[in-house]
């Protein structure tokens, strides 16, 4: 064996050495549920997700539990299936009755859009965990990277909808029309017997499958809550707070925050005479970069009514500054402008102003 050859050898072998298996997608999973569970701290009330994802999470907390290094927890669970394995767990749990206001919801999700809106409920419990998540002060979403998405329903797999049994052929028929021309079709959800499945709340389930992605995922949930006979469907629209991705690469957590946050840039009035229309114009953004962004803000009618318009920042934005270039149709007695910081937890900051004058401004500090 020649010398060239030999090293070629050695190289192959050093290779096979130090080459890891590939992660499994339960591999995946279980590193995001455990990035979850840090933002868990003691004497928190928990909303508890369900599906395999969420599973990982329920677990990790029984062993934390167990091992005193979280104490004092309360987990209100979104199934019957999630209820029967953290009491396995010996994690104490309770109801919204009781705990209407929950510090923390750790969940999976189906399919998560840039935005962090979801597709959820593929597991059946689409209706509990919207209830126990939309009375959570943060909802950590947890999912492997296969569930990244740019339009809600682009996966091509399920959304469901759930439905009473009540003539849900009648829906069903109604749901597919509705999405015709994103190629839906809609088809109940059987068990492996071939009889329907029933969710823990004795409803029926009616997954749409999409050939395109919803166009208007908002317009779209409107339309679906209308039709009488549905319960509730599988679009958590800006509910997330945070969402862990794990991949090949590592864990990756995706924020409200990192994303930018939400500008309300509110225009107010008061001794507004009826019929006046009120008009501000102009927002400037200067941060890193100086932005120029020209939006409306129309104020009409009553006395302290407000108008507002909503954007996305980049952060680190610095200076706010709004100009208001006038009115028309009336005369307001007073003017004022404001500015206000809004994330998921609320509103962080305000500026609201004395009264004013055409061609006045009003600025205010953003900090990251």
């Amino acid at each position: 064996m020649t010398d060239e050859s030999c090293g070629s050898a050695r190289l192959r072998h050093v290779q096979r050495a130090f080459s890891a298996p590939a992660l499994t997608q339960d591999d995946l999973k279980k590193l995001a549920a455990d990035k979850a569970v840090d933002y868990v701290k003691s004497g928190m009330v928990l909303g508890l997700g369900t599906g395999s994802t969420a599973a990982f999470v329920v677990a990790k907390l029984g062993h934390l539990l167990k091992t005193g290094q979280l104490s004092d927890i309360v987990g209100v669970p979104t199934s019957k299936r999630t209820e029967e394995q953290a009491l396995s767990l010996g994690i104490p749990l309770s109801v919204l009755d009781h705990h209407p206001s929950i510090d923390l919801a750790i969940d999976g999700a189906d399919e998560v859009d840039p935005d962090l809106n979801l597709v959820k409920g593929r597991g059946g419990a689409l209706l509990r965990e919207k209830m126990v998540e939309a009375a959570s002060d943060k909802f950590v979403v947890v999912v492997d990277d296969t569930k990244l998405v740019n339009g809600l329903g682009g996966s091509g797999l399920a959304m469901p909808v759930e439905v009473v049994q009540f003539c849900w052929k009648y829906n069903l028929v109604r749901l597919q029309e509705l999405f015709k021309e994103e190629g839906c079709e809609a088809k109940l959800r059987l068990n492996p017997d071939g009889k329907p499945y029933v969710t823990d709340n004795s409803n029926y389930i009616v997954d749409l499958y999409f050939k395109t992605p919803i166009k208007d995922s908002i317009a779209a949930g409107k339309e679906i809550s209308s039709f009488e006979g549905v319960v509730e469907h599988g679009l958590f629209l800006d509910m997330a707070t945070a969402v862990i991705i794990a991949g090949k690469d590592g864990v990756t957590v995706k924020t409200k925050l990192n994303m930018g946050k939400s500008l309300v840039v509110a225009g107010f009035c008061s001794s507004l005479e009826v019929q006046s229309v009120v008009t501000f114009t102009h927002l400037y953004l200067y941060g890193k970069q100086s932005l120029k962004l020209t939006t409306c803000i129309t104020v009409t009618g009553d006395p302290y009514v407000h108008g507002t318009c909503k954007i996305w920042l980049p952060l680190p934005v610095g200076l706010v500054k709004l100009k208001f270039d006038g009115c028309s149709l009336g005369k307001p007695k007073q003017l004022g402008m404001g500015v206000m910081i809004k994330d998921h937890s609320g509103t962080i900051m305000r500026a609201y102003p004395e009264p004013v004058g055409v061609g006045s401004t009003v600025e205010a500090e953003i900090v990251a």
